[in-house]
């Protein structure tokens, strides 16, 4: 089985986005994502919003059984999305959100977090839609809940190990959230990795830093005594290459 998806990132309109960030911030990333989202929130490159570099389109229709499905489900996409689209396998198990903060050069993993899918009918495949994650109230939001993992020490382990492989490959800084999938054996596969995830007072990784006692008033201050103290190293070290 496998899922098509929107992709936008590969457009032209897409690329001419970044480079219009780019010129204004002259950065790299993880601040060139920042920059990214403060122009879309602010509306500014030809009006395009949040939406519009959102991604669209993942619904339980998204999960083909063969190649023909796919095939339709990818052309339904370049048809009412007008971008491009990709097809990947689809990993039929437990999904679980790694939240990761890095405090006195120490990366720490907050508890972890697990779609449960418990309340989905045996027709529905156990993936996140667009309208589970974002349309609060629809049937899918309803169904879609995130509770404490529900995992053994080894697989914690595992989980934990993967995630921060995927934080340091990327070279994400300060915080992020890695979503993983489990395979039927146990093996986890990185399905998303988040360099920038929402720190509302109410969201899923303020959430999972009070699991692990911090306040939200600590976890906003720890990840900004982080990203100063990165930026110190980093200017530092460019001055002694200097």
């Amino acid at each position: 089985m496998g899922s098509a998806t929107p992709r936008r990132e590969v457009t032209p309109d897409g690329i001419e986005f970044i480079r219009f960030c780019y010129r204004r911030r002259r950065a790299g990333w993880p601040e060139l994502y920042d920059e990214m989202c403060a122009v879309a929130g602010k509306g500014l490159f030809r009006g395009w919003s949040h939406e519009e570099l959102a991604s669209h389109g993942i619904t339980f229709a998204s999960v083909a059984a063969d190649k023909a499905a796919v095939l339709a489900c990818a052309r339904d996409i370049v048809h009412r999305y007008r971008q491009p689209a990709f097809a990947e396998a689809f990993i039929d198990g437990r999904e679980v959100n790694v939240g990761l903060l890095e405090t006195n050069d120490h990366l720490a993993v907050l508890p972890l977090a697990e779609i449960d899918f418990d309340a989905f009918t045996s027709d529905m495949p156990r993936i996140v839609t667009y309208d589970g994650k974002w349309i609060e109230g629809s049937r899918d939001w309803n169904l879609t809940r995130v509770v404490p993992a529900r995992v053994s020490d080894g697989e914690r382990e595992h989980i934990e190990q993967t995630a921060r492989a995927a934080f340091a490959v990327l070279g994400l800084r300060g915080y992020g959230r890695v979503d993983i999938r489990l395979a039927a054996d146990g093996t986890p596969f990185v399905i998303d990795v988040n360099p920038n995830p929402d720190i509302s007072a109410d969201a899923g990784f303020a959430r999972a830093a009070a699991r692990a006692g911090r306040t939200y008033a600590d976890l906003v201050t720890t990840i900004v005594e982080s990203v100063i103290s990165g930026h110190t190293k980093r200017s530092s070290s460019q001055g002694v290459r200097g």
